[in-house]
């Protein structure tokens, strides 16, 4: 018998920040390259962009403010029932409900900061949720709970029906030859860059490993959570 459990977390709605993000970088590089050519400053062009594109990145919390909502995650042995607010926190949007029974299974994807759930019906329709900000109880995300309560409900059917969740990309067979051709790539670019110009070996170097810094760290943050899931 497993208590029931409550979470609220701030969520994110992913499509419309998306649309904005791509508005703003599209057109402030737009707007960038414009003046650039009215001026004929190149670094204009240069420093503008790099500014442009690390906004989103130091000032994240500002940017995804007006995209974010309240959200209520209601666990009991039967179902989930999430209860999404109004951005004043006053009024009810919506209630859903989706019983286990009618879960096919679901994916996860934990970070730092921000985390990613996804349920698969037996209708063929799917469900997301992006969250921004959790109020954890006792430690536990709702992630960790959701996962919690399947395994119990588990141990109440068929081992052909488990619900069982489905691997992130980077740790399925096909995301590691993915990683390792993106691997191939960056050595031979290293290799070459060497070979012919010495000046830009930091930039390919530093680069690249810390773009497989930051994928390696996700992928085992990955294979970690699916372990535990099982």
């Amino acid at each position: 018998m497993i208590n029931t459990q409550s979470t609220e977390a701030q969520l994110l709605s992913a499509t419309k920040y998306r649309y904005f993000i791509n508005i703003y970088l599209f057109g402030g590089l737009a707007a960038i390259a414009l003046i650039t050519w009215y001026t004929h400053q190149g670094l204009i062009l240069v420093f503008g962009s790099l500014i442009l594109c690390l906004c989103p990145v130091f000032f994240k919390k500002r940017f995804r403010k007006r995209f974010t909502y309240k959200a209520c995650f209601e666990f009991d042995e039967e179902k989930i029932v999430v209860t999404t607010y109004s951005p004043d926190e006053q009024t009810v949007l919506d209630t859903t409900e989706f019983r286990y029974d009618r879960l096919r299974s679901y994916r996860v994807f934990e970070a730092v900061d921000e985390s990613y759930l996804k349920l698969y019906l037996q209708n063929n329709t799917e469900a997301a949720y992006n969250f921004e900000h959790e109020d954890q109880h006792g430690g536990e995300s709702t992630i960790a709970i959701l996962s919690k309560y399947i395994k119990a409900f588990n141990q109440t059917i068929d081992q052909s029906e488990y619900i069982i969740p489905k691997p992130s990309f980077y740790t399925t067979k096909v995301g590691t030859f993915f990683l390792t051709i993106i691997g191939c790539g960056w050595l031979i670019l290293s290799f070459f860059l060497l070979s012919r110009k010495h000046q830009a070996l930091p930039i390919a170097v530093l680069g690249g490993m810390w773009f497989f810094i930051q994928i390696l760290t996700q992928r085992k943050r990955d294979i970690t959570s699916y372990r535990n899931q099982l």
